[in-house]
């Protein structure tokens, strides 16, 4: 028997369960002294849920979650009342299969539990696993209703598994929410790697300045293409000749890297699409970072991205890289940043730190192409690996992510990659630690990120 309540939520913490009772004169005893309890603490409750007592079984708790990046979850865990204390829990984005479910079994520390842990008889696996197809069911056909749904615990013995308690959070509106994500784009992404002529917006003559170093890195060093700098002073940038517009320069261009404010920015792109130029490298910061004005400006470039169909990545990150056409548009200097040797390795990250290092550290190993994409207004971290993974030069992927713009899309790409062209992606996810915002990640760690890719999401419910 245990206290029904819609804003008791942890019963055990409070003394709302009794187990064990054996006939009506317990029930009532325990009835009344329950109600007796929580009346002397000033405390409503709404009634009393009476449930058959089972045999004793394993805990665990079965879940779903809508998650803001990843979309509809379902969790697995190891649970009762050690549900916060072993945070053994493992999720994939639903819908998901048979295939999906045993690898998410195999997953948490529980699964020694299920076959039978210190002589104790292996429980029933296929209990769970209907257990867990039926919830899933579920998450499915109320997607969009529910913030999170918990059964805890779900007791599992050599025969059964049955929830004992659940708890819903609905959702504050319901919403559309789709299962499947929009693919990924890869035209026109070639242009930020080797393009034969390039407008930099913002180029400067002043040492310090980013528009400096981006020009430094464009005509001083090894890139052959041509470079075009745009800037008012006209001043001739390291003996190239500046124009003071795109619609002043004497040729097309394949590829404009932005220095300048972001507030110039809807413009050019505006500008873009008069001409013609399908891809715009954006190195300015001042976007969403900063919250309010600059947050809806950066919507505005977004907006104006897509209806232009211009690709654009950036804002706010350190440039791009590619070791093989030798096209630099980093601000870092060269005297305080390596550029590798060709290689076989892609990176792709959301932070220019972390960019920096990685660059150093694969002084003597190489790399193949190295992207920067920041804010990712626009292309992100799924049109990027789809890009890299056509790309013969390149055999295994990695990325630092910080959070991801369209989680489901980049599972879904990198399933696909993996299963197509089977080249590895390496992901090193951040906010992983105890440190970390209590919000649990579909991603149940940094070095199993491109297994839950290859294993994740699948394109029919379980059964």
């Amino acid at each position: 028997m245990k206290v029904a309540s819609t804003t008791l939520l942890h019963k055990t913490e409070r003394q709302a369960v009794r187990l064990n009772i054996t006939d009506d004169a317990a029930l009532i005893a325990a009835c009344r002294a329950m109600q007796a309890q929580f009346s002397r603490r000033g405390e409503a409750i709404d009634g009393f849920l009476v449930e058959k007592m089972l045999p004793a079984g394993t805990e665990f708790i079965v879940g779903l979650q809508n998650d803001p990046q990843f979309g509809p979850v379902v969790m697995l865990g190891t649970g009762g009342t050690l549900i916060h204390l072993l945070d053994d829990v493992t999720f994939r984005p639903l819908p998901v299969n048979r295939a999906d479910i045993v690898a998410m079994m195999g997953e948490i520390k529980g699964r020694k539990l299920i076959d039978g842990h210190r002589g104790q008889p292996p429980l029933s696996a296929e209990a769970l696993i209907r257990a867990i197809a039926a919830v899933a069911r579920f998450g499915c056909d109320a997607a969009g209703l529910y913030q999170s749904v918990d059964l805890n615990p779900v007791v599992v013995d050599g025969h059964t598994a049955v929830a004992l308690d659940a708890k819903i959070v609905l959702a504050e509106r319901a919403e559309e929410v789709s299962l499947e994500s929009e693919p990924p784009r890869t035209d026109h992404l070639e242009k930020f790697f080797q393009p034969q002529r390039v407008a930099l917006l913002g180029a400067s003559t002043t040492p310090g300045k980013i528009g400096y170093a981006v020009a430094d890195s464009l005509i001083n060093h090894e890139y052959k293409g041509t470079v075009y700098p745009v800037t008012l002073g006209g001043k001739a940038v390291f003996g190239q000749k500046s124009y003071p517009s795109l619609e002043a320069l004497p040729a097309g261009v394949d590829l404009a890297v932005v220095v300048v404010g972001l507030t110039m920015v809807p413009d050019i792109l505006d500008q873009c699409q008069r001409l013609g130029i399908d891809a715009v490298l954006i190195i300015s910061g001042g976007g969403k970072e900063l919250g309010g004005a600059a947050m809806q400006l950066e919507q505005t470039i977004q907006r104006k991205a897509r209806e232009h169909g211009i690709r654009v990545i950036g804002p706010n990150c350190i440039g791009c890289f590619d070791a093989h056409s030798r096209f630099d548009a980093f601000f870092q200097t060269h005297e305080r940043m390596t550029r590798p040797p060709g290689g076989n390795i892609a990176f792709i990250t959301q932070s220019g730190t972390y960019g920096c290092s990685f660059m150093e550290a694969f002084e003597h190993i190489g790399i193949n192409k190295m992207i920067s994409y920041g804010n990712r207004v626009e292309v992100d971290e799924a049109d990027m690996i789809a890009f890299l993974a056509e790309d013969d030069r390149t055999q295994v992927l990695a990325a630092y992510v910080e959070g991801f713009g369209d989680g489901r899309k980049f599972l879904q790409t990198a399933r696909s990659i993996i299963r197509r062209h089977a080249k590895p992606i390496v992901v090193y996810k951040s906010g992983r630690s105890d440190r970390r915002p209590r919000r649990p990640s579909p991603i149940p760690g940094p070095t199993a990120a491109a297994t839950v890719s290859a294993k994740g999401p699948s394109t029919r419910p379980a059964s």
